[in-house]
């Protein structure tokens, strides 16, 4: 891995970068990101989807998003997209017009999520914020990462030692 790629160093880039999900693994791995929907639940008020996010190979996921969006806050040409499609929710909706708030950051050693992830790895990273179109919220997101679904996204899979 280059200089500056380890996957500790792959940790901080992600907790610390600006923009996008899908444009930092599009970035690092000089690909597309591929989604994979998991699980889509509509109501009257929002849309709950859970996905997969890939770069190259479909069976090693690089992030577990889960997201509630506000169909009422959205466009109807993002919430047809959202719903049938599958764009990345950041593609979407646009980071042009979108802000982050309340970000929280955690340590989970939840074994579904790791199982999703399909990592070795006993922990991984919960990354929870709020999507905001001016003082609009229009997502609840959760993205759940480890060292190791990072690193595939450079072709490899080391998962982090502390």
């Amino acid at each position: 891995m280059p200089e500056g790629d380890e996957p500790k160093n792959l940790l901080k880039r992600y907790f610390d970068r600006k923009g996008s999900t899908t444009q930092f693994f599009n970035d690092l791995a000089g690909s597309d990101v591929q989604v994979c929907i998991l699980n889509q639940q509509l109501s009257e008020y929002y849309l709950h989807r859970e996905s997969l996010l890939f770069i190259n190979d479909c069976s090693e996921p690089v992030l577990l998003a889960s997201g509630v969006f506000f169909i009422e806050n959205l466009s109807k040409s993002q919430v047809d997209e959202l719903i049938h499609t599958s764009i990345p929710a950041g593609i979407i909706l646009g980071v042009n017009n979108i802000s982050k708030s309340h970000e929280r950051i955690c340590v989970s050693h939840d074994r579904a999520l790791l199982s999703k992830l399909k990592v070795s790895e006993k922990a991984c990273f919960k990354r929870s914020f709020q999507l905001m179109s001016g003082a609009i919220k229009v997502a609840n997101l959760t993205e759940v990462v480890s060292c190791q679904s990072l690193a595939r996204a450079l072709g490899g899979s080391t998962p982090c030692k502390f």
